[in-house]
């Protein structure tokens, strides 16, 4: 059991202090067995219960009011046989769930702290309404990548656009796809190696939000990655948790791959990572302190900042990552199995440094991804809940929990408009 408690938190997989609960898969190679949800969750499953149906958290939905536009927000239920999207909305008005979409079936088995499920792509002059593209890793089936078309209400349509197979993907000789991002219309998926050696791919929107095939590389050895960042001139930072490095890769707008080089962590364990220009920032999965790094990219290679790496003193396990475009700050997930979690701000420039803890609003939360509007930053709690932090120069004047979606369950993937 000690064994196995490592490497799912290596992998960026929930485990809990005293109790384990897996929501997903356990990778094939450090188990020698791919595990599934079905056959683990009477053994494992629910014996911590916080995990799934939280206790004491208040939510603050009416309460928490912003100006100007709407925003909408995405969650993707996941783990269940028969997946979900809840749609969002967050206005003058509060914040309310007003989409339940349960017209098609995705079973997402794999679930990483740091990864999402769910890009959302806002409309331009190839696709005339914004877009939400959806990694869909099936259950015993192939897996793939869908596309939906958005109303200005931010209702997803009854149907897909597209549903495109997945070319790396694959039930027992290939990956499942745990990340997307976005580089302008280029969806840039990162698989998960459940049953290969894993790679990244990418996946081109068009008119009516219709996705194509772009390019895939496959690792030719293997390589453990979770998620992906990419920033404004197509470069994709990819960690290695197998082989605590950072992979570099870029894109260019027909989704066209092309692999640069890596660069060798400061610490093991590194997972999920964000950019800002050139500069480039990774957290880290192993379970107790929680370690940050940044640096900068040239070429295919990264050099770290002297002043890194740092640490949060307050939290633990920080495996999901942001850039606060407002403040410029490096923004680190915590989920200190065991306590409350947390978020970590550094600063986001040559000089990286520790700025400040934020407690999360809801004290079971596993903090899995994020989103941002404006000042705003919303967390992903993964157990149905959404936090709202209200960011500041040297991090967050607090945060609070403003949603809870009516079906419960695990979250891997947030989108904001």
């Amino acid at each position: 059991m000690n064994a196995l408690r490592r490497v799912l938190s290596r992998a960026g997989l929930i485990t809990a202090a005293g109790a384990l609960a897996l929501l997903g898969m356990v990778n094939a190679h450090a188990t020698g067995q791919p595990q599934t949800l079905q056959n683990l969750q009477g053994g494992l499953l629910g014996h911590d219960t916080k995990i799934l149906t939280p206790r004491g958290v208040t939510v603050h939905a009416a309460s928490f009011t912003r100006k100007g536009p709407s925003t909408f927000i995405y969650l993707d239920l996941g783990l269940n046989y028969d997946d979900e999207i809840d749609v969002f909305l967050s206005n003058g008005n509060g914040v309310s769930e007003i989409q339940k979409y349960t017209n098609y079936t995705i079973a997402q088995q794999s679930s990483y702290f740091g990864a999402s499920t769910l890009h959302y792509f806002p409309a331009d002059g190839v696709h005339t309404t914004a877009c939400l593209v959806v990694a869909d890793q099936a259950n015993g089936r192939k897996p793939a990548i869908l596309s939906f078309r958005l109303g200005k209400d931010g209702k997803l349509a009854k149907r897909p656009a597209s549903t495109v197979i997945d070319p790396l993907g694959g039930w027992g000789s290939g990956g499942l796809p745990s990340d997307v991002q976005g580089y302008d219309d280029v969806a840039v998926v990162t698989e998960s190696p459940m049953f290969s050696t894993g790679g990244v791919e990418t996946f081109v929107l068009g008119a009516g939000c219709t996705l194509a095939a772009g390019t895939q590389i496959p690792n030719s050895t293997f390589r453990y990655y979770i998620s992906s960042s990419v920033n404004g001139s197509g470069v994709i930072a990819e960690p290695d948790q197998a082989n605590s490095q950072v992979d570099l890769y870029s894109t260019d707008l027909a989704g066209n791959l092309t692999y640069l080089g890596a660069t060798s962590s400061q610490f093991r364990g590194l997972d999920s990572s964000a950019q800002n220009g050139s500069n480039l920032f990774t957290g880290d999965a192993n379970g107790t302190i929680a370690l940050a790094q940044g640096g900068t990219v040239s070429g295919g290679t990264v050099t770290w900042d002297p002043t890194s790496p740092q640490f949060d003193p307050a939290g633990s396990n920080n495996a999901s990552s942001w850039f606060d475009s407002v403040d410029g700050n490096y923004v680190n997930g915590e989920q200190a199995f065991g306590a409350p979690a947390g978020i970590g701000f550094y600063s986001g420039d040559s000089s990286f440094k520790f700025l400040s803890h934020a407690a999360t609003g809801d004290p079971y939360s596993y903090v899995v991804n994020f989103g941002q509007t404006g000042s705003t930053l919303w967390v992903n709690d993964g157990d149905s809940f959404i936090d709202a932090c209200l960011l500041t120069s040297g991090g967050s004047s607090g945060c609070t929990t403003v949603a809870q979606a009516t079906t419960g369950g695990f979250f891997p993937g947030m989108a904001v408009s």
